[in-house]
């Protein structure tokens, strides 16, 4: 997805004309907002939301647009409650040495 925008505009701008933009081959609803992360060349999560992307200290190429690298954070379920309510589904639960349960989120991308 290629999205125009200039150094003025906030990274939360940012994010919504991405949300406005998004892929439904990805994903038929978008993520909200708050669980995009903007990442560019090396420089780690773009952000606060608040800062522009002057602030962010982007690079800007007259070539080509500035590559970022879009990261959705995975939506935590509380597999304790869901089994609560009857909900049943694939969860990776293992035990420790102390018999503990552990649970287990991966997200490959």
């Amino acid at each position: 997805v290629e999205i125009e925008c200039s150094l003025s505009d906030s990274v939360d701008m940012v994010k919504n004309l991405l949300i406005a933009e998004w892929p439904t081959e990805i994903d038929e609803v978008p993520p909200k907002a708050d669980r995009i992360r903007l990442i560019c060349m090396g420089k780690g999560i773009l952000g606060p939301d608040q800062a522009t992307i002057e602030q962010c200290d982007l690079p800007v190429f007259l070539t080509h647009p500035t590559p970022v690298n879009v990261s959705v954070k995975p939506v935590v379920v509380d597999h304790k409650e869901s089994r609560s309510r009857g909900h049943t589904g694939a969860s990776q639960n293992s035990s420790n040495s102390n018999g503990d349960s552990t649970e287990c989120c991966c997200v490959v991308s």
